[in-house]
C-alpha cells in the first residue's frame, strides 16, 4: 500500500511545522513509497521552511495551499491515509475528529489538553520526530487495526449528533 501522511491546517507557529517536517522526513526515509501533504495556507513566516522541505523531498512532501473541506475529506478518505498532527496546542482538533470518523489513523503530538481530547494513554501520541516515526511504523504494520482504533476513537470521544458529520459520512459510504 502507498502511505500518505496528511495534515490539514494553516501552517503557522502553533502547528509546529518544523516538527511535522522532521517527523515526515523520518517516515519517508523508512518507507520509500510514502508521501506527505499539508493542506492549508502557508503563512509568510513559513514559506521558506515549507519550500525547502518540498524541494529537498523531490516531490514527496507538498504544501498545496488551502482547499475546500470536501477536498480535505476526500484526501483523508484515500487508502493509506494517515493524519499526522504536530501542533503545540489544539483547542478543538477538527481534522482529528474528521479523520477518526473516516477510520484514518491519527498520529498526534501530545499537546496540553491531549488527554481531554484523545483520552488517557492515547497509543499514537508522540513528543519527538523519532516517536512519530515509531507510531508511523506501528500503524503501517497494523493498518487495519489502526483504522478500527480510529473509528473507536471517533465513537468514544467525538460522536455527538449524526447531522454534524454528514459530509464525512457521505465520503465514507461505499
Amino acid at each position: 500500500m502507498s502511505w500518505t501522511l496528511i495534515n490539514a491546517a494553516s501552517v503557522y507557529a502553533e502547528k509546529a511545522p518544523g516538527l511535522w517536517i522532521a517527523a515526515v522526513q523520518a517516515c519517508l526515509e523508512a518507507e520509500a513509497g510514502a508521501s506527505a501533504v499539508w493542506i492549508g495556507q502557508v503563512q509568510a513566516d513559513y514559506a521558506a521552511l515549507t519550500g525547502k522541505a518540498a524541494a529537498e523531498s523531490a516531490g514527496r512532501i507538498s504544501f498545496p495551499g488551502p482547499a475546500a473541506n470536501t477536498e480535505v475529506l476526500a484526501t483523508l478518505a484515500r487508502p493509506g491515509a494517515i493524519l499526522l498532527v504536530a501542533s503545540d496546542v489544539e483547542v478543538f482538533p477538527v481534522s482529528v475528529m474528521e479523520a477518526s470518523q473516516l477510520g484514518v489513523p491519527v498520529i498526534c503530538r501530545r499537546f496540553p489538553g491531549c488527554e481531554e481530547v484523545l483520552g488517557d494513554g492515547y497509543p499514537l501520541g508522540f513528543a519527538t520526530a523519532a516517536e512519530a516515526l515509531e507510531r508511523f511504523l506501528a500503524v503501517v504494520a497494523g493498518y487495519d487495526a489502526a483504522r478500527r482504533a480510529a473509528r473507536t476513537l471517533f465513537e468514544q470521544r467525538f460522536r455527538k449528533d449524526d447531522a454534524w458529520y454528514a459530509a464525512a459520512a457521505a465520503l465514507a459510504a461505499p
